[in-house]
């Protein structure tokens, strides 16, 4: 049986809703893997760092348990005379090597003593450290001590070159800058140039006027400049056109008078090959024929002469309406010059009255 009031959270805690302890159950998991993950992480940190030292003792332990070359001969059986004979004595050499790798430690350590010994022996000297005793290892790499001699002639060499530089800049260092004092600003009052600033704050505005007008000017000059060089284009080829036109009227009003003359010369050559006998009808037969062809060419006459006149009076309005068009603009122009010399001369009394 359940107290009380744990029986009375565990009614509260089931009546919450499902999706909220889905949500609290995921979380949890979430912390607890990424807990997991990080102990892991300081856990293989700490055992890399335990091992560490280890790795470099058995690296320097195996160096110096390496066998000798006697050794290696006695193992794998070759002796001093050159010739092979008995099998290798495993065992000897198996304990030779035992008890190199046990005096390893110690011979290690007075090893790299008498190394340190020698090198600051030889240092003290003014010798360079000798080539006899190995050099120390660090894992696969070898540490190459540097030269003692070298380094202080370079520390020696570098300090000297330090010093002469400080030297320079002391002797080369710039001296006090003495300037004589002056009067700003000319010779000019404030009020006479807080009058002449707001001066050319007001007539900025009419110039920033008459700079978008000269801009206008040139522009519109430049489009009627346009529009008459296209206007002369289409003048020429209309002329040209009604130059065609006259020509083609022309020989086509010579091709109907020849046709016109080669039938009447062939009917009249008919009428000579005819009977002699003419009766006073087809005289005035051919009278009337006659007349019917001097009455249609002079029919086709008036219409050519009222096509011309009406030509010419399209003409003469067209040049009217030219005319009229140029006056127009030239007083537009005018009005537009009288305009902007009023607009200035009301600058120009605003600034002196200023």
């Amino acid at each position: 049986m359940m107290a009380g009031g744990e029986k009375h959270l565990w009614k509260i805690t089931s009546l919450r809703p499902k999706e909220e302890r889905e949500k609290e159950r995921s979380d949890f998991r979430v912390a607890e893997e990424a807990f997991g993950e990080e102990s892991k992480l300081k856990a293989e940190e700490r055992r890399f760092s335990d091992l560490l030292p280890l790795r470099v003792l058995l690296t320097s332990v195996w160096q110096f348990s390496l066998p000798s070359p006697a050794e290696r001969a006695k193992m794998y059986g070759t002796r001093a005379g050159g010739g092979s004979g008995s099998r290798p004595d495993w065992r000897a050499a198996a304990s030779s090597s035992d008890s190199r790798r046990y005096q390893a430690g110690d011979c290690f350590s007075q090893g790299e003593a008498a190394r340190r010994d020698a090198r600051d022996q030889e240092t003290s000297e003014g010798q360079t450290p000798s080539l006899g005793l190995p050099e120390p290892r660090l894992g696969a790499h070898v540490a190459v001590p540097p030269n003692p001699t070298r380094r202080a002639q370079l520390q020696r060499v570098a300090n000297k070159e330090l010093e002469d530089l400080a030297k320079w800049k002391e002797q080369h260092k710039p001296g006090p800058i003495t300037l004589t004092p002056q009067k700003l600003g000319g010779s000019a009052s404030e009020a006479e140039v807080r009058q002449k600033q707001q001066l050319e704050h007001i007539q900025s505005k009419y110039k920033k006027k008459l700079k978008k007008e000269e801009y206008e000017r040139i522009k519109r000059e430049a489009e009627e400049a346009d529009i008459l060089k296209k206007k002369a284009i289409q003048r020429e080829k209309a002329n040209r056109l009604e130059e065609k036109e006259r020509q083609q009227e022309q020989q086509r009003q010579q091709m109907l008078e020849e046709d016109h003359y080669l039938q009447t010369t062939k009917f009249l050559n008919r009428l000579d090959r005819g009977s002699s006998k003419r009766t006073s009808c087809e005289t005035e037969h051919s009278s009337l024929e006659s007349t019917a062809w001097a009455r249609s060419h002079a029919h086709r006459q008036i219409q050519r002469q009222e096509e011309n006149r009406i030509l010419q009076r399209m003409k003469e309005e067209q040049r009217k309406k030219a005319e009229l068009l140029a006056l127009k603009q030239r007083q537009e122009e005018r009005m537009r010059i009288e305009a902007h010399q009023n607009e200035q001369r009301r600058g120009l009394n605003i600034s002196t009255k200023i």
